[in-house]
């Protein structure tokens, strides 16, 4: 049964023992990465207003969320994460984000997070310096989220939508586990908070994702938080974000209601190549595919031309079974003579013989 995890105090995780590995092994304890960003964000003039911690049981994987008193936009306040292990099962990560002042979820860019750092050599130093650059750019990622936001809002996501874009990042990418996908489902049948702009919008159900990923595990948050904002920015929204790394092509989700925004309508698209398809066929294929029929002069001239090959060839076959027939005929009528004059000679002896009798 997988370790539970839960939230946890800043002196549970400073009590967790550092791990005894090899001689190559760097550690970057928990309390190092504390007190690193807590005195970084100091100095670049932010302040914490809410943090918390969540870890496994024995506090070997954690990961951190701070919660800034910067608040440009009054549905997202400026947010800090990350994440560490002692077990070797999770590298250091360090994220500027935004947290939804409605559901206090998380979120980041689509290429943040794309930082790890291997426990090895100097690792405690360059994560120092991956804190203290994420935050030096800490306005732009902000701004860029807020740009993101404020996309979703203005486009409309009708319920159907929403639920095969649910699909897609269950089924199709695997970054959503299936309670995590259940508790989606449920946001969407009956929200638990309220969202401007209504309940169907791409900003509602992106916040019914963030609101459902925030509770998993920490070897795996930032990443789906990573890769599910990746993949719903590409797919819908016109924006200015670049990926780290190469993921699967995506499958666009078709839009149910108009939007301002270029989108992909996969069922138009389907219908658009299907008439194509019907324009480009003549009225001698469309009966041939719809009855096996082709009237196609050339093809008729060529079955045509087979037939009469066919029919040549049937009549040699029967000119050489009647010059069989004739042949066969000929020497039975010739046998039929021969026994003819053997009987005639037999008669003519009984003749003599009788004679000289």
């Amino acid at each position: 049964m997988p370790a539970k995890i839960g939230n946890v105090s800043a002196d549970f995780l400073t009590s967790v023992a550092l791990p005894q590995h090899a001689a190559t092994y760097t550690v970057i304890s928990h309390k190092f990465v504390m007190d690193t960003v807590k005195e970084e964000l100091n100095n670049h003039g932010f302040f914490i207003s809410e943090e918390s911690y969540r870890a496994t049981p024995d506090g070997q994987i954690a990961s951190g969320l701070y919660k800034l008193s910067k608040t440009d936009d009054p549905e997202l306040s400026m947010g800090f994460a990350w994440t560490n292990s002692y077990n070797k099962q999770v590298k250091f990560k360090a994220v500027v984000g935004a947290i939804s002042t409605v559901n206090e979820a998380f979120m980041i860019l689509g290429n943040q997070g794309a930082w790890v750092r291997k426990h090895t050599g100097t690792a405690d130093t360059e994560a120092k310096d991956q804190i203290i650059a994420q935050i030096q750019n800490a306005q732009a990622y902000y701004d860029q989220l807020i740009a993101d936001k404020n996309f979703m809002k203005a486009l409309p996501l009708a319920k159907a939508a929403q639920a095969k874009l649910l699909g897609t990042l269950y089924a199709d990418y695997c970054i959503l586990e299936s309670t995590t996908a259940s508790v989606i489902k449920q946001q969407m049948l009956k929200p638990g908070f309220f969202y401007a702009g209504g309940t169907e919008t791409l900003w509602a159900f992106y916040n019914h994702v963030i609101y459902a990923i925030q509770d998993n595990h920490p070897k795996t948050w930032l990443e789906e938080q990573r890769m599910m904002h990746y993949i719903i920015t590409n797919d819908y929204l016109q924006t200015t974000t670049v990926i780290t790394q190469p993921i699967a092509t995506h499958v666009a989700i078709p839009v149910i209601t108009e939007s301002p925004y270029v989108q992909l309508d996969l069922e138009d698209a389907i219908k658009e190549a299907e008439s194509e398809m019907v324009e480009m066929l003549t009225e001698e294929e469309v009966v041939e595919q719809l009855y096996g029929v082709n009237n196609n002069p050339e093809v008729i001239l060529s079955i045509e031309s087979e037939e009469e090959e066919e029919v040549e060839v049937m009549e040699e076959e029967l000119e050489t079974i009647d010059f069989h027939n004739t042949v066969t005929q000929e020497v039975e009528e010739t046998e039929e003579e021969e026994l003819l004059i053997v009987e005639d000679s037999n008669d003519e002896d009984e003749d003599d013989h009788s004679y000289f009798l």
